[in-house]
Parts: structure tokens; C-alpha cells; sequence
């Protein structure tokens, strides 16, 4: 992951970390035209999450027609990318010690698969995002979404962001207020990935994945119609005339 696709990774962590506390003016400019500024050599799965959040940006702003075709490519990204995973070479990383080395190196195809099988769960998560965020029903009511809640899980964890809002969404019931506090978690947690990753270096598509599926952000039912009424910190003037004709 190069130095530009660390400068967009974080604009995505900002970005959540505004959404968490209902500033969706300050988000939107961050997300609206990341493919844009995506660098030339951005690897599959990240340009894939940079789409799905461009149409996260979209949907928020009533721009739907727009929205439909980054989800759309975002798919066709995230499909390329498991047709890639599946007959890749990984490259097996073990512990600094010369005992994990050698055995990584004495064990490369159960090493190999271990990694491939860990990418393919997360692919799995973040294509799902991708596919909710592309349904009308999702976004408007929120339905039961058990795979995916499985995915999410089995991906990130019982507690991740995703699984709370796939949990509190699963009835299809309107919400009088929007708990944005997920994406408050979920920025946290990208910053820590972005920290903590090897920027630069040899192309790694097992850790492509993992950063693309942590960028990539999953709509809360409901939000596309709350965007209106919630604080919006010096929203541009485009946003502002797509939200005016929006409000009731």
C-alpha cells in the first residue's frame, strides 16, 4: 500500500470518525471522490472499498444513479479480486524468530492456505457490504441478514461494528433516532490497521484484502433519509442544494 493509498485509507478513518458523531458534512467531501483520488497502482480489493464508500457518499446525498454504479463496479472489483485469491502464490509471513521462519518455510501450503482461507473471510464480509449497500430494502428498512451477519463474524469478530448494526437493523423496524456510535468503532479500529501496516513494499493481495475490507463502510438503514435533520459542519454547496431538494 503506497504513501497516496495511506493518504486516502486515513480520509476514510476521518471520515467515519465525522460519521460516528452525526457530521456528515465533514464526511462526505472525504468519501464522495475517493476513486478520483485513488492512486493509479491501487490494488484491486482497494479500489474496490474506495467505490463502495464512494457509494456510500452517494446514496447519503439522494445521488442513487450515481450510487448504483460504484456499487456496481465495486462488485465487479470485489469479484476479480476472489478470482485473483483463488489461484494467487501468497507469500507466507511468519514470526521474526529463525523457529517461525522455519516453520513456515518446512510448512509453506498449510501456511499458504491458512492465509488464503483468512483473506477469502474477509473478501467474503466486505463484498457483502458492498451487495447490502446496493439494496434498496437494506438501506431503507434493514431486513434480516443472518449470512451476513455470519460473515461479518466470522470475519471481524461477534463485536465488530458491522455485526451491531447488521444485529440492530435485523427486525426491519424504523428507528426514531440513528445510533451512528458503530462507525465511531470502526474508525478506531481503521486507524489501528493503518498504523500498524507495512505502507510500501512488496505487493501482498492476503493483506489487501484485510486493509480494503476494513475500509470499506456499510450504510445504516435509515440514514439515507436522515441525512437532512442530522449536523452537517460545512457541508459544500453541491451538498447542500442535493440536501435541500431532499427535505420535506
Amino acid at each position: 500500500m503506497s504513501g497516496a493509498s495511506r493518504s486516502w485509507g486515513l480520509d476514510i478513518a476521518r471520515a467515519f470518525t465525522a460519521l460516528g458523531t452525526g457530521n456528515v458534512g465533514e464526511a462526505l467531501p472525504l468519501l464522495r471522490d475517493l476513486d478520483a483520488r485513488m492512486p493509479p497502482e491501487a490494488a484491486s480489493p482497494l479500489r474496490a472499498a474506495a467505490l463502495n464508500n464512494v457509494g456510500f457518499a452517494h446514496v447519503i446525498t439522494g445521488r442513487l444513479d450515481e450510487a448504483t454504479r460504484a456499487f456496481k463496479q465495486a462488485g465487479s472489483l470485489w469479484r476479480e479480486t476472489l478470482v485473483e485469491l483463488r489461484s494467487a502464490n501468497l507469500p507466507v509471513t511468519a514470526g521474526s524468530s529463525s523457529f517461525h521462519f522455519q516453520l513456515a518455510t518446512s510448512h509453506y501450503a498449510e501456511f499458504a492456505e491458512l492465509h488464503r482461507d483468512r483473506a477469502v473471510r474477509l473478501h467474503r464480509a466486505a463484498a457483502g457490504m458492498t451487495r447490502l449497500n446496493s439494496s434498496r430494502m437494506w438501506r431503507t428498512r434493514g431486513v434480516s441478514a443472518a449470512r451476513s451477519l455470519a460473515d461479518m463474524c466470522r470475519a471481524f469478530g461477534s463485536s465488530c461494528p458491522e455485526a451491531i448494526i447488521l444485529r440492530t437493523h435485523a427486525d426491519g423496524s424504523r428507528r426514531a433516532t440513528l445510533d451512528l456510535s458503530p462507525y465511531q468503532q470502526k474508525a478506531d479500529r481503521l486507524f489501528e490497521i493503518i498504523e500498524r501496516s507495512p505502507f510500501g513494499g512488496a505487493p501482498d493481495l492476503c493483506a489487501d484484502i484485510e486493509r480494503a475490507a476494513y475500509l470499506t463502510g456499510l450504510l445504516i438503514p435509515g440514514l439515507e433519509e436522515a441525512a437532512v435533520p442530522l449536523k452537517c459542519a460545512s457541508p459544500s454547496a453541491r451538498d447542500i442544494e442535493h440536501l435541500k431538494t431532499r427535505t420535506p
